[in-house]
């Protein structure tokens, strides 16, 4: 059996970039909540994406603030 040939004027799947997605939802977490729910139906990779950077970025906050806490509660007592 032969394959059917590719038309000249068909185009490749369009490959989306998710670096920049990710590097949205790592400085600006609310931000990237928002685009999530925004994108998810219709650019799956970006919003997984964007969700990624999103959950890391509330991690690094979650764990410099908790240092920031422990120097804080040293220096009171």
């Amino acid at each position: 059996m032969q394959e059917p040939k590719k038309s000249e004027n068909s185009t490749p799947e369009k490959v989306e970039k998710t670096f920049w997605w990710t590097v949205l939802g790592l400085l600006a977490p609310p931000i990237g909540i928002a685009f999530y729910f925004q994108m998810k139906r219709e650019r799956a990779e970006a919003a997984t994406a964007v969700l990624i950077g999103t959950m890391i970025g509330f991690g690094v906050i979650f764990i410099g603030l908790f240092i920031l806490g422990i120097f804080m509660g040293a220096q009171a007592a």
